[in-house]
């Protein structure tokens, strides 16, 4: 089964757009009309999902500590820890969901873009909310998604592209010389060609989002 993968690069001025994007990205799959009345009404509740905990420009492993120790206590999510980085730190899998179809999402492969991780946790929020239950509900019924923020924890703690070991994950599809990468791999349909993703699900749409980081105006 083959897992297609779609890059995604955005400035935090559009990130607020974001959680729109990425769910109106699944209606299609799901037989839901997409509706300007539903377009808008995202953008404008966006605010009210918004994870306000990681409002600064560098987000580091210790910053999502306390928000996945409170994921943990909500029976709607299920969280596992899948591997670690190079020193030591976990990568935890956050899931959702209970259709047969897996979404897998992970972001800041590289350590300096870490908007797509402010993002993932907006759209976990969003969620977890009471907002939109028809469109939450097809989605849940007919998909597992899965999410892992931060891939590359020790690029975020020095706030580098690569890796501590000096590796750019995202070039590492292939040798995959990086324990961050060779999670990506883990599952039980790895697809190992180029252009193709490492996931231990089995999921159809693989999704690598990367985001820009120093276009906008956050202060450290």
């Amino acid at each position: 089964m083959d897992c297609v993968i779609f890059t995604i690069r955005f400035k935090l001025t559009s990130k607020m757009k974001y959680l729109a994007l990425f769910l109106i990205s699944l209606f299609p799959f799901l037989g839901i009309a997409q509706t300007q009345d539903i377009t808008i009404e995202l953008y404008d509740t966006y605010d009210s999902y918004k994870e306000e905990s990681l409002n600064k420009r560098r987000i580091k492993h210790s910053d999502l500590a306390p928000i996945l120790r409170k994921i943990k206590t909500n029976s709607r999510f299920k969280v596992s820890q899948v591997g670690t980085s190079i020193e030591g730190k976990s990568l935890s899998l956050i899931s959702l969901g209970k259709g047969q179809t897996s979404v897998f999402l992970w972001s800041q492969m590289h350590g300096d873009e870490p908007t797509a991780t402010q993002a993932i946790f907006d759209i976990l929020n969003f969620f977890d909310s009471s907002d939109f239950k028809q469109e939450k509900k097809a989605i849940l019924d007919n998909l597992t998604i899965h999410f892992l923020p931060m891939l590359n924890p020790d690029g975020a703690e020095l706030f580098q592209r690569r890796n501590l070991l000096g590796i750019d994950i995202n070039r590492d599809a292939l040798r995959l010389q990086s324990p961050e990468g060779q999670t990506l791999k883990k599952g039980s349909r790895p697809f190992v060609q180029a252009r193709k993703c490492q996931t231990f699900l089995n999921g159809v749409f693989c999704r690598g989002l990367l985001a820009s980081v120093r276009q906008y105006g956050m202060e450290a």
